[in-house]
């Protein structure tokens, strides 16, 4: 009888021991099989290859085989959306775009920001006021504005697709400048907007700095402002549009950010944090970015602070268009 009570006893323990040594051993394991990362945009582009890059760098601070898989649509809403609803046991992550927090505004996207937890920015690009250097009538901002106001509706500002971030950036300039242009969306993106000023069909673009860079390195585009209330550290010699019309201060900027769904744990919200944080700063991604010709997150630290701030502004700009 005692020799059967000590064996129970016995088998407990090691049941005990087994069970604990199993949890912790799965708990290191993590992720223990392929996370999906999820991109809204399709192939080629600067948030579809920033995120590549970023994942090719993450990979020195984890173990996990990352399968990217485009999911491209609605501008940016599907994506994004399958982000939100996915299981939320990490394996599902992926990067909303700063369109994530125009589109639930104008009805196009069903989730907005709060339904992710921010990893880390792969780009953060601002806008820039674009004309022809060879342009006759304006060769800064001032006389751009003065321009404007003689000719209202005359000049005509090409931007990408409807409800995208340059086309908001056009929308906040005319509204900022108080003057009248006519907005020609090109939805079939920002190349194609590049090439209509460059062909002399548009008067100016509000796209950005990466966008026109191959232009303007060859004189052929001339950047007039930048949409932001400071200078970037990348482009100092160009004057932002807050400086140079004394209006109140505003920012527009694309970006991309790593994010996880908002329902994951602690746990496993602090895993993928500080693998993306640290392949962020790594010297390895900021170089792979300026061979891509793209632009570093700069000032955009503070990932929940970005989105709260941008969500406020991009909301108060359509609420006033839609009045």
């Amino acid at each position: 009888m005692k020799r059967t009570k000590k064996l129970l006893t016995l088998i407990f323990v090691l049941t005990c021991i087994f069970t604990f040594l199993s949890c912790s051993q799965k708990e290191e394991e993590f992720p223990s099989k392929n996370v999906t990362v999820i991109i809204p945009n399709a192939p080629g582009g600067g948030t579809d290859r920033s995120v590549r890059g970023i994942l090719e760098v993450a990979k020195k601070y984890s173990k996990a085989n990352f399968i990217a898989e485009n999911r491209p649509g609605a501008a940016t809403a599907i994506g994004t959306s399958a982000i939100a609803n996915a299981k939320a046991d990490g394996y599902t992550i992926g990067a909303i775009t700063v369109e994530s927090v125009i589109l639930p505004h104008v009805g196009q996207m069903p989730v907005d920001y709060t339904a992710f937890k921010p990893l880390a920015f792969t780009i953060g690009e601002p806008s820039v006021l674009t004309i022809k250097t060879d342009d006759k009538r304006f060769s800064n901002l001032k006389e751009f504005i003065e321009y404007a106001k003689a000719n209202p509706g005359k000049l005509k500002v090409g931007t990408s697709g409807v409800n995208s971030i340059w086309y908001i950036g056009a929308l906040l300039l005319k509204e900022s400048l108080g003057i009248d242009f006519t907005i020609i969306p090109y939805e079939s993106g920002s190349s194609d907007t590049v090439a209509a000023l460059v062909g002399g069909h548009i008067d100016a673009t509000t796209v950005g700095p990466g966008n026109v860079k191959n232009q303007v390195d060859a004189n052929v585009l001339k950047s007039l402002a930048i949409l932001t209330e400071e200078r970037s550290p990348l482009f100092p010699d160009l004057p932002t549009i807050v400086e140079e019309a004394n209006i109140e201060p505003f920012t527009i900027r694309a970006w991309a950010l790593m994010v996880c769904p908002a329902k994951v744990s602690d746990e496993i919200y602090n895993y993928w944090n500080d693998v993306f944080t640290k392949a962020s700063q790594d010297e390895e991604f900021k170089n792979f970015l300026n061979m891509q010709g793209l632009i570093m997150p700069i000032g955009m630290e503070n990932a929940e602070e970005v989105l709260k701030s941008d969500n406020e502004l991009y909301k108060r700009v359509i609420e006033s268009i839609q009045q």
